[in-house]
């Protein structure tokens, strides 16, 4: 029987299919995670911060970006609400939902719209919970 050291198992580590989950070292001996912990949490808690949300978010500060984020009531979101205007399928009650549960359009609709919002909502944090949650409870 042979005997496996603390330093060859971690160097057995180092091979595939173990080193392959390592982090990912690019250009410049930069890891692919940012450094950045204001890029790392919108990176963690949206679908991928715009611009001009990096530009606020390092503004304000850490705290204040997730305490916004948390608080999605007090985020202004016209944009978003203006572009899920024009889906048709949001303003039907349920009943008339459902008697449409055959046709393709419904589901087309309901994408545009869960698309609509992973863009354009300002409320990231809400967005990304309530896709989780949904797909959790394989409610689709």
């Amino acid at each position: 029987m042979t005997t496996t050291t603390r330093r060859g198992f971690l160097r057995g580590l180092l091979q595939p299919p173990f080193s392959q989950s390592l982090p990912v070292v690019m250009a410049g001996g930069r890891t692919a995670v940012s450094a950045d912990p204001i890029h790392h949490l919108l990176n963690r808690i949206s679908w991928g911060p715009r611009p001009d949300e990096v530009a606020q978010a390092q503004a304000v500060g850490y705290v204040a970006t997730l305490e916004s984020q948390l608080n999605p009531d007090s985020i202004d979101d016209s944009e978003a609400d203006a572009q899920l205007a024009d889906i048709p399928i949001l303003h039907l009650s349920r009943r008339d939902i459902y008697r449409l549960e055959n046709d393709y359009r419904v589901w087309q609709m309901l994408l545009r719209g869960m698309i609509a919002r992973a863009v354009t909502s300002r409320r990231q944090l809400l967005e990304r919970m309530v896709e989780f949650w949904s797909d959790h409870f394989n409610i689709s």
